[in-house]
């Protein structure tokens, strides 16, 4: 049985860390964000219930239950989509990353991962998003020298800038996006980390986090693979690869996802891909 997403350390962590700067484990972006999206979905339920229940919440569904009451008590909230940055050539350039110490050269990243906020205005008790809104959306990258959070605009400015490679490697280099919406990401991501394994030198690429790893999204998969002595021999436990796989691109009405209502497959919660531009005028 796959393991709750509330009863898993990665969640349980995200809640107690002390920041959520803190929330960052170098070269792990895509479990940074799922414990950052975990964090901004779900610490208001965490308060309400440790105020309330000595921090006691007894299950999934009282958790949902107080997360819909805190959200209720403002007149605005946020929507989160998980968004991975990568493109077919497997080397994006980003600019302002905190793996660089000087912001004005890139990090070349096989992918990258970041928040994205959008706020949701509420009239008369329903949620309705304003295109007006747009310039108050916000990404919110730890890996980044840039505010926290960051607008959208000002994010993709900085971050990406072409005008800084030769023209002919620009179209290779250009970064494509892809959007979940975040709880779907909590819902369906796993990793085994073995992406970061080397089985040549049997080290690991870089420090693990201390916590195990997450595999709430996975079927019918145990947790002893996570152990470094115990790798497992069948092979990687991971959908990593599907969400950093950016070929599929959105059309202009933004409605490029393959799985739909009637037919919710992989790709139903893998969101949506887009172009810079695409991005840019969807969510600036």
């Amino acid at each position: 049985m796959t393991e709750s997403i509330h009863q898993s350390e990665a969640a349980q962590s995200a809640l107690s860390c002390p920041s959520e700067r803190e929330l960052r484990v170098p070269c792990y972006c895509e479990e940074n964000v799922w414990r950052l999206a975990y964090r901004r979905l779900y610490e208001k339920a965490s308060i309400t219930s440790s105020s309330s229940t000595n921090g006691a919440i007894s299950s999934p569904e009282e958790r949902n239950e107080l997360t819909s009451q805190a959200q209720l008590d403002t007149s605005t909230r946020m929507d989160y989509y998980v968004v991975f940055v990568s493109n077919e050539e497997k080397c994006c350039p980003m600019f302002c990353q905190l793996a660089n110490c000087d912001p004005n050269e890139p990090c070349f990243w096989d992918y990258h991962v970041f928040l994205l906020g959008t706020p949701v205005a509420t009239r008369n008790g329903h949620t309705a998003s304003n295109k007006q809104e747009t310039n108050n959306n916000v990404v919110i990258d730890m890996d980044s020298h840039l505010p926290f959070p960051c607008p959208v605009a000002e994010y993709l400015s900085n971050a990406f800038r072409e005008e800084s490679f030769r023209r002919e490697y620009r179209e290779k280099l250009a970064p494509r996006f892809r959007v979940i919406e975040a709880e779907l990401y909590l819902q369906h991501f796993y990793s085994d980390r073995l992406h970061m394994f080397n089985s040549e030198t049997g080290k690991w690429n870089a420090e693990r986090p201390q916590y195990e790893c997450i595999m709430s999204g996975a079927k019918g998969v145990t947790k002893d693979y996570d152990k470094a002595s115990k790798i497992k021999p069948s092979g990687r436990e991971s959908n990593l690869d599907s969400y950093i796989n950016v070929q599929q691109v959105a059309t202009e009405d933004h409605t490029s996802r393959a799985g739909s209502e009637d037919a919710p497959d992989e790709a139903s919660y893998l969101g949506t891909v887009y172009s810079i531009d695409a991005f840019r005028g969807r969510f600036c």
